[in-house]
C-alpha cells in the first residue's frame, strides 16, 4: 500500500494588475507525508516514510521559485536495514506565453541517508523538466526525466476537460530508457464539484514489479 497527504496554501497579495491573466499569489507553502508499506512471503516487513516541508516566491507575475526539504525514514525486519536521512529540492516555473508553461526541477540535490551500519548513501541527482501547452479545453503535456547517467524517461501526455471544469479525461504514454528499454501507456479520470476533486488513474505496466497500478485522489480547495 501507499498512502499520501499533502496541505498547500497560498501567501501574500495577488502581483499584477486585475485584468492580467496571471496573477499569483506571492507566496506559497505546503507540507506532503507519504508512507509506503508491505510484506513479503516470509512474513518480513518493509516501510518507508517521507516528510516535505516546501516553500515557493513569485519573482513576477510569470516566474516562481520553489524550495523543498525532505526527511527520510525506511524501517524493516532484515537486518541493518533501517535508514534515515534529509534533502533538498529546488524547482523554478515560468509562464513562458499565456498558454505555455515550463518547469525544471531539481532532485536530491543534496540528499544523504544513513543506514543502520553506520554508512552513509549520496543519492544521485534527478531533473525534471515540464512543458504544458494549454489551449481549447485541452492540455498536452510532456516531461523528460534525467539522472546522472544519462536521461531516464519521457512522458507524454494530454488531458481534456468537458462540461467546463466538471470532467477531466487523461491518457499518457511513458518511455523508460535505462536498461532494457521499454514503454507502457497510462489513463485516468478525474470530476471537479465546487472545490472538491476526485480522480483516478491507472498505469498499465505489467512489467513492472507491481503489474498494474492503480491510484485514487481526493483534494479539497478553500
Amino acid at each position: 500500500g501507499y498512502q499520501t497527504l499533502s496541505f498547500a496554501r497560498g501567501w501574500g497579495d495577488r502581483l499584477g494588475l486585475r485584468n492580467q491573466v496571471l496573477r499569483p499569489s506571492r507566496g506559497a507553502y505546503g507540507v506532503f507525508v507519504s508512507h509506503m508499506g508491505f510484506e513479503f512471503d516470509s512474513g518480513k516487513a518493509w516501510s518507508e516514510n517521507v516528510l516535505h516541508v516546501s516553500a515557493a516566491v513569485a519573482a513576477n507575475n510569470f516566474t516562481s521559485l520553489g524550495l523543498n526539504l525532505k526527511f527520510l525514514q525506511a524501517n524493516n525486519d532484515f537486518e541493518s536495514g533501517d535508514s534515515q536521512g534529509y534533502g533538498i529540492d529546488v524547482a523554478l516555473s515560468v509562464h513562458v506565453t499565456e498558454r505555455l508553461r515550463a518547469a525544471l526541477v531539481g532532485r536530491d540535490l543534496w540528499t544523504r541517508v544513513e543506514w543502520d551500519t553506520g554508512t552513509w548513501e549520496t543519492l544521485p541527482r534527478i531533473w525534471m523538466l515540464g512543458l504544458e501547452y494549454s489551449a481549447w479545453r485541452t492540455s498536452i503535456l510532456l516531461d523528460w526525466v534525467v539522472r546522472s547517467i544519462g536521461t531516464e524517461r519521457f512522458v507524454l501526455g494530454a488531458e481534456w476537460s468537458a462540461f467546463g471544469e466538471f470532467l477531466q479525461v487523461r491518457g499518457a504514454l511513458t518511455q523508460l530508457l535505462p536498461g532494457e528499454s521499454r514503454a507502457w501507456p497510462s489513463a485516468g479520470v478525474g470530476v471537479r464539484l465546487s472545490g472538491l476533486s476526485l480522480d483516478y488513474a491507472a498505469s498499465f505496466d505489467e512489467e513492472d514489479a507491481l503489474g498494474v497500478g492503480q491510484r485514487i485522489s481526493v483534494s479539497f480547495g478553500f
